[in-house]
């Protein structure tokens, strides 16, 4: 029944192909909730998992515990799946307990210490083609939107198991493209997608010098036997003035604890649909401030998680930058009844309670219709 307490879930297809996966847990009381838990080819199996969690809930329960219960003996086909369901419970829990606390959610994370936060704009699913072009005119857009950074995947067709010389050259042409189309004070970020070898990881870095991108994303798989060599590559690009980013896939504080021990990255990039609960991002965080290494949370999904990043990045302080996935939809801030959610490159942190949902906004609007659907 529309509006009723339980757990209700919908997706929103900004884009042909593409998906966000919204989650809703709603008290007796009249209290919403929500988490975000898109994770591309897995849509299905997290769909699948939450409808047999929804008939599973216990009416009789409170539905945070009961939800959290569910969410632990889940049988998920891979960690990832299980991940994005269960922090997407724990990003309803963060929005229901602040939101009865009466604070703003990244004041309840802890001292919120920035009032805004700047964005850099990934640009790949917003392209019309992957021509050198498209990259350039993608570009120029996010810079005239008010961006000052901006990240490309130009790597298409390249493995770590065969270098393709062409292939090669195509992202080198698009990287060339973008760096010639916004201003040289915009900062560029070039994500790999874990497609190189080491030696050509290397041949990449070394034909960035002149580009001087702010850093290369995930050059590498991150399997442990890849650490040592990712350790080099960090020495490598830091030579030319480059940061070497990666761990956005990592499911657990142990894991970032043993790569950040492995000296691997500058810069780590938990995301919040998949890297643990919004409080255990927060401590992954200051673990790596005392390490010397920054946190730029990855962040390439739907308003719902935009939210819960800007309330952890709030938490967290410092300057580092926050993804936020330009141009896939027009009405992105409408949706969660913030049209300001995204302006000039930058997001206001709310100071509502809870991870500043509007009231009957169009998100809990198409939950409702969904769940009578």
């Amino acid at each position: 029944m529309s509006g009723s307490a339980g757990l209700s879930f919908g997706t929103i297809h900004p884009t042909e192909g593409a998906n966000w996966i919204v989650i809703r847990l709603r008290t007796a009381g009249g209290l919403s909730g929500f988490g975000e838990a898109t994770l591309g080819s897995h849509s299905a199996a997290i769909l699948a998992g939450l409808e047999g969690m929804r008939q599973a809930c216990n009416p009789n329960a409170e539905i945070v515990g009961e939800a959290v219960r569910l969410a632990k003996t889940w049988r998920a086909p891979d960690a990832l799946a299980a991940s994005a369901v269960r922090c997407a419970i724990a990003q309803c829990e963060l929005d229901l307990r602040s939101r009865q606390a009466g604070q703003p959610a990244s004041q309840f994370l802890g001292a919120a210490s920035r009032a805004d936060v700047a964005l850099y704009a990934n640009i790949n699913q917003g392209l019309r083609d992957r021509s050198p072009e498209s990259f350039a005119q993608a570009a120029k857009n996010a810079a005239a939107a008010g961006f000052a950074a901006i990240k490309i995947a130009p790597c298409d067709g390249l493995s770590p198991s065969g270098f393709d010389s062409l292939a090669y050259r195509r992202a080198l042409d698009r990287i060339a493209a973008v760096r010639a189309a916004v201003c040289s004070s915009v900062l560029l970020m070039i994500d790999c997608h874990w497609r190189f070898a080491a030696p050509a990881a290397r041949q990449l870095i070394e034909d960035m010098t002149a580009i001087a991108p702010y850093w290369i994303e995930c050059p590498l798989p991150e399997d442990r036997q890849n650490w040592p060599e990712i350790r080099n590559l960090r020495r490598l690009a830091n030579m030319r003035g480059i940061k070497l980013a990666g761990a956005e896939k990592l499911t657990a504080p142990s894991e970032f604890d043993a790569i950040m021990a492995a000296d691997c990255y500058d810069v780590i990039m938990p995301d919040v649909k998949y890297a643990g609960s919004p409080a255990q991002i927060c401590a992954i965080a200051e673990r790596a401030t005392r390490r010397g290494i920054a946190i730029s949370l990855h962040n390439p999904s739907g308003p719902v998680a935009h939210l819960v990043s800007l309330a952890v990045s709030a938490a967290i302080g410092g300057e580092d930058l926050l993804e936020h996935q330009f141009a896939v939809a027009a009405d992105f801030g409408d949706l969660v009844g913030r049209p300001d959610l995204v302006i000039g490159g930058r997001s206001e942190v709310p100071v509502s309670p809870g991870l500043g949902i509007g009231e009957q906004s169009p998100v809990e609007r198409l939950l409702e219709a969904q769940s009578d659907a």
